[in-house]
């Protein structure tokens, strides 16, 4: 039986970015959201099914994801929308997926459930509340560097040049749904990073990864 994907929130704009790489990469997820005029426009437009719901009737919101494998949860604010999804997921056994980096009570709030999940499953990306134009996410990099201190002062540090942000997180975010619709879980809460390991942000294009002198980070740190 094919697994199947719901993006909720489709109608922001991380959601329609998100369902318009969906289609590129030949993906058929449900659109959802709590506007039935809003999600409708968004997933005529691509040629996918949709469902409208609110969240504050717990039984509807099962009723609408409980034949749904994974759901991806771009809906803000998420300290409204992430506890009655996950939640829903939870009784339904869906693996839940969402963007809330950022939001440190949302993480916190997430967390406390890894006790009870049965499949459980966070996605964080930074969330912005409007975003660039396609030229701009196409056109910019971000660049990380990251500098890690081990025991007795030893330091290692990296350069990570990537896609756009908004782009990036479009682009990880269906790698991860990808993954999980395929089976490669991992029970209770999980980040990427635990479930499918440090170099998971290499299989995206255009990501480069760069070793790096603490002095090359840091050019003025010891002069």
């Amino acid at each position: 039986m094919k697994k199947k994907l719901m993006i909720y929130g489709a109608t922001g704009y991380s959601g329609k970015l998100l369902a318009g790489a969906a289609k590129s990469r030949g993906m058929d997820p449900c659109l959802a959201g709590r506007s039935e005029e809003k999600v409708k426009a968004v997933a005529d437009r691509l040629g996918f099914k949709h469902r409208a719901f609110e969240l504050g009737d717990a039984k509807q919101v099962d009723k609408s994801i409980h034949d749904m494998d994974v759901l991806v949860n771009t809906a803000g604010p998420f300290s409204r929308t992430s506890v009655a999804l996950l939640e829903s997921c939870l009784r339904t056994g869906t693996h839940y997926l969402d963007l809330s980096a950022g939001m440190a009570d949302n993480f916190e709030t997430l967390m406390a459930y890894g006790a009870d999940a049965k499949r459980v499953l966070m996605k964080y990306a930074d969330r912005q509340p409007e975003g660039p134009s396609e030229e701009e996410r196409n056109r910019d990099r971000s660049v990380f560097v990251i500098t890690a201190e081990g025991k007795g002062g030893r330091t290692a540090s990296a350069r990570l040049t990537t896609p756009e942000g908004y782009k990036l997180t479009c682009m990880t975010t269906l790698l991860i749904a990808e993954k999980v619709l395929k089976g490669r879980i991992q029970t209770d809460y999980a980040t990427p990073t635990q479930v499918f390991g440090p170099d998971l942000i290499m299989e995206i294009e255009g990501v480069k990864r760069e070793d790096l002198q603490i002095r090359e980070c840091f050019p003025l740190c010891n002069e």
